[in-house]
């Protein structure tokens, strides 16, 4: 009783020390960040350098937490895109300055898609400055990202390492051995590849021949892509990449990079490129040339799905993930909205659960039945359930780099009873009821007649899957098995067997939602983004990973000024209601 009164007061004081000091800070601390990103609304300088910062790696959704107070995070593609748009026809922006490198790159579809941006801003007769401190070991995309810069500039003591494509694969099978693990997966079919990480010592013949393939063709459609920037002949440029890597001035002496210098020489060059009194605005800092009311002939739903797909809802601890039900739900509430014209579904991710696919594949064909068109983006990755969710939109857009395809299924399990062996322990149950009821049991083999019972439920998932996608593309069965098989394909190659529709990124989207939605190209349509912006309680809840309930109390908790200011500062960074931001043909609501 003494020890259950002592943990008790334990618990109290925890919560008092909880909801008096520290959730106070927390609630200081976003009040301070809102009032932040209050002054940043401040009138921009009439001569503008934008600075870009590539070097964080990218998502193509930012982060809604408030409590992301580390400015670690880089910027989000779909909002550097819109940014980017918004500053061509910006007067104020004189160029671009951009800073890449660094050991996380670019991905090689999100540099597809940088690289038309900033082509495009170039056609505006503005300019663009690229500095690299060094490159060594971040692939090709940061290089084919910033290959279109009037000046590429890099660090005497740099290092140039833009080389090559490459996609590994660990495998564990030995390990697996020595902990006594059996993995136990059916492969529908022999390309679909992931269980082999634990089922094999190396790259099986079906699993090397994708790989294989798929790189052959990101490297040379990104050289191809890097040629034409730079001007240079394909196979001129294959040599030299060939070589590196290369100290800077022998990437300056190939013809590889224009200028030598240190960070401040690039920054003061754009600067005087831009003329007397330019300053430099971050990405972070722009808020486009006008924030006023704008006409539009209607608005279209951005529906951002990424990162792993899962049954239930949606995650809520900051990292992006796709929840079957929470998608489903936006999916159905945009086609609802009587506002909504277009659907665009934007994907990035390497798929999932299939049930959950399934679910999100389900409300697409619902938006289509309530007469609402959905258009599929392809980001860096729709591949399997990424896939899944992608095969019943009127059209599919894919980027040349985008990997996509991975039709297959596998299903399984880990069996841990020779590891409870090796270690001296043992599991014993109790159970009652038919043959399969431990049937996922990791504390046990498959018998034969459950590995046969697992065979039968992935061979009808991986068929209803091929169906489905048949059914999508207007293919037979047997052509859509054909390019199946767990296969993972480029967006070119999925062009050319009928996967998809169209190569473009996420500005190509947008015009195929506007066409099918019977929008002229011209028309200025709103961008709806799904989710929206959220209030303050539900940051809270996410933040804390609490209950509404809970994160009232918090708020309670703390002083009543202090909530007071919060809700203000909240209020002041928020877009006027009737107020967007405007990106030529688009207004972002």
């Amino acid at each position: 009783m003494k020890r259950f009164f002592v943990n008790l007061l334990a618990g109290l004081a925890s919560l008092t020390i909880f909801f008096f000091f520290i959730a106070p800070l927390f609630i200081a601390g976003f009040v301070g960040m809102l009032a932040s990103s209050a002054q940043k609304a401040a009138p921009a300088p009439s001569e503008i350098v934008l600075h870009i910062d590539l070097r964080q790696p990218l998502t193509d959704q930012p982060t809604q937490s408030p409590f992301d107070f580390s400015g670690d995070s880089g910027p989000s593609l779909i909002g550097l895109l819109d940014k980017l748009h918004m500053a061509e026809t910006d007067d104020r922006v004189k160029g671009i300055y951009i800073e890449f490198g660094g050991a996380s790159g670019v991905g090689l579809s999100q540099a597809e898609e940088i690289r038309d941006a900033l082509r495009s801003f170039k056609e505006h007769n503005k300019f663009i400055t690229a500095y690299s401190q060094s490159m060594f070991g971040a692939g090709l995309g940061g290089y084919a990202a910033i290959a279109d810069a009037d000046e590429i500039w890099m660090q005497e003591t740099g290092v140039f390492g833009a080389t090559g494509v490459g996609i590994g694969s660990i495998f564990m099978r030995d390990l697996m051995e020595k902990i006594g693990v059996n993995p136990q997966f059916v492969q529908y079919k022999e390309y679909k590849s992931l269980p082999e990480m634990f089922t094999h010592n190396d790259f099986s013949e079906p699993h090397r021949e994708s790989y294989e393939a798929v790189v052959a063709a990101l490297y040379q459609n990104t050289l191809d892509e890097i040629a034409e920037s730079q001007d240079m002949e394909g196979a001129s440029l294959k040599t030299l990449l060939d070589q590196s890597p290369y100290q800077a001035a022998s990437a300056l002496q190939a013809g590889l990079i224009d200028r030598l210098g240190y960070g401040y020489d690039a920054q003061n060059a754009a600067l005087d490129r831009a003329g007397e009194g330019a300053e430099f605005v971050t990405l972070a800092d722009y808020a486009g040339p006008t924030r006023h009311k704008v006409e539009t002939v209607g608005s279209i739903a951005l529906v951002m799905a990424e990162g792993d797909i899962h049954a239930g809802r949606s995650s809520k601890s900051g990292s992006a993930s796709i929840g079957g039900e929470t998608y489903a739900d936006l999916i159905r509430e945009a086609a609802d909205d009587e506002d909504i014209a277009a659907i665009i579904l934007r994907v990035s991710s390497g798929g999932g659960s299939a049930d959950a696919s399934d679910e999100i594949w389900d409300a697409v064909n619902y938006a289509k039945a309530q007469g609402k068109p959905v258009v599929a983006s392809m980001g860096s990755m729709a591949a399997s359930g990424g896939y899944y969710i992608s095969m019943g939109a009127d059209r599919i857009v894919a980027l040349p780099n985008t990997i996509t395809g991975s039709i297959g299924v596998v299903m399984g399990k880990m069996d841990l009873s020779g590891t409870f062996e090796k270690v001296g322990a043992k599991v014993s149950m109790v159970q009652m009821g038919g043959p399969n009821l431990d049937l996922f049991s990791d504390q046990q083999a498959f018998t034969d007649d459950q590995w046969q019972t697992i065979n039968t439920l992935a061979e009808g998932t991986y068929n209803d899957f091929v169906g489905k996608a048949a059914q999508g593309r207007g293919m037979s069965f047997d052509e859509l098995e054909a390019v199946a098989k767990g296969r993972i394909w480029t967006g070119s190659q999925a062009l050319e067997l009928g996967l998809v529709d169209e190569l473009g990124g996420y500005r190509t989207a947008i015009a195929a939602a506007k066409d099918l939605a019977g929008f002229a190209p011209d028309d200025r349509v709103a961008i709806k983004p799904y989710p929206g912006r959220k209030e303050p309680v539900e940051l809270f809840m996410e933040a804390f990973n609490v209950s509404a309930r809970a994160a009232h109390v918090m708020l309670r908790f703390a002083d009543e000024e202090k909530v007071a200011e919060l809700l203000k500062a909240w209020e002041a960074v928020q877009v006027e209601p009737g107020l967007r931001m405007d990106v030529g043909d688009l207004v972002i609501e």
